[in-house]
This record gives C-alpha cells, sequence and structure tokens, in this order.
C-alpha cells in the first residue's frame, strides 16, 4: 500500500500538469471512440456490439496510450532523481518513444493473450513478468523487444507477488472510483457526456503506471547496490 500512497502523492503534487497530458492524448481519443462507435452498423446482438465496442476502444488505447504513460512515467523519473520536467519534454519523450512503447507492448499483448488462451493463470504471469516494460524503454532506452521484455523479467524476481497483489487493489479501486464518476452521467447518453466522463476517468489510470515506475525504481536502486 506504500507504493499507492507514495503514486498518489507524487500525482496529486503534479495534477495539473499530468492531467494535461493525459487530456492531450485521451481527450482526442475519447472523442475518436465516440465517433467511431456511434457510426457502427446497428445489432439486435448486444453482446456482440458491446464486443465491437470494447475492440475499438482497446485499439486506440493500444495505439495512442504510449505516448501519455510514456510521458508520465519520464516525468516521474525526474522526480526521482531530481532532474527538470514540463509538459513539452514531457510529451517529447512519450511521442519519440512511441515506436518502441507500441512494439514492446504489441509483442507482450501476445504473449498474455495466448498465456491467458493456454491458461488463465499464465497469462496473468505473464503480464506482471513483463509489467515493467515501459519504464526500461523510457528510463534505459533500450527498443528491441527480446532486452526488455527480459530486463524487465530480471526486474520483478522477487516481487512478482507484491506487484501482482498491488495490481489487483488498484483495480479495484479504480472500478469503484470509475462507477462513483459515472453516476451523474447515467442518465445521458449523449456523445459529449460519454466523451467527458471517459476522460475524467482516464485522469486516475495514470496512478497505475507510477505504481510501476516505482517497482522499477526500487529493483532498479537495488541492483546497484547488489
Amino acid at each position: 500500500m506504500d507504493k499507492i500512497k507514495d503514486a498518489i502523492a507524487i500525482y496529486a503534487a503534479n495534477f495539473v500538469l499530468f492531467s494535461l497530458i493525459v487530456l492531450s492524448i485521451r481527450f482526442p481519443a475519447n472523442i475518436l471512440n465516440e465517433v467511431i462507435v456511434s457510426n457502427l452498423p446497428k445489432t439486435t446482438n448486444e453482446l456482440l456490439q458491446a464486443a465491437n465496442e470494447v475492440r475499438i476502444a482497446s485499439l486506440i488505447s493500444a495505439i495512442l496510450d504510449p505516448i501519455y504513460i510514456g510521458a508520465i512515467v519520464y516525468c516521474v523519473w525526474q522526480i526521482k532523481r531530481g532532474g527538470a520536467f514540463n509538459y513539452t519534454n514531457a510529451m517529447s519523450v512519450g511521442l519519440q518513444n512511441w515506436g518502441k512503447l507500441f512494439t514492446v507492448n504489441l509483442v507482450v499483448g501476445i504473449f498474455i493473450v495466448l498465456g491467458t488462451i493456454a491458461f488463465i493463470i499464465p497469462g496473468i504471469m505473464l503480464a506482471v513478468r513483463y509489467s515493467l516494460t515501459t519504464s526500461i524503454v523510457i528510463v534505459e532506452g533500450y527498443g528491441n523487444s527480446s532486452v526488455v521484455l527480459k530486463r524487465s523479467a530480471n526486474l520483478t524476481t522477487g516481487k512478482r507477488w507484491q506487484i501482482f497483489s498491488i495490481s489487483c487493489v488498484l483495480i479495484i479501486l479504480l472500478l469503484i472510483m470509475s462507477i462513483i464518476i459515472g453516476i451523474p452521467f447515467v442518465f445521458s447518453n449523449s456523445i459529449i457526456s460519454n466523451v467527458i466522463s471517459a476522460s475524467i476517468v482516464d485522469l486516475i489510470i495514470p496512478i497505475f503506471a507510477i505504481v510501476l515506475f516505482l517497482y522499477y525504481w526500487q529493483a532498479q536502486q537495488e541492483e546497484k547496490i547488489a
């Protein structure tokens, strides 16, 4: 829980900057998602409709989210090392590393999907094993996916149960907060209200990235001492 407290403290101290970084990507992403979803062919199969909407949202997130997550991780790295950072250089880092982050995330996603298909537990184990890849790309600059994955596997050794446990807690907390945030918009189904509610929820997602970076930072410092 200490990592969550530290992450919240870091986020709160930089709330305006982090919000600008997140909304620069997620606000237009949410608009794009709503426009595409609203133009999907209507079907009486609600499950199929929901699945199509999830696929679209996931694709947009996979393409765009590495930019703002990379930018947030860069900022937290600078905070931990006592460096300077601002909106411009943070977004530049996110954009410059987009290709590396997208490729690594794609490879990790494939492994996780295959592990989940084989059996759910291997998929979860792989997700934890490769949970530090973004931090590794941003801080250490690796672009080779196999190197990044191997590095993440090494750094998570001995910490995987902790990362899994705190990830479960964060997911539950984020779901609860998402439900609470969505209550005022429950009776409105307009594109505007959907974009606003989704964007507000997006503002709390970076806590997850910050927590994972703190595990990376801890592992890196322990590695230096050893």
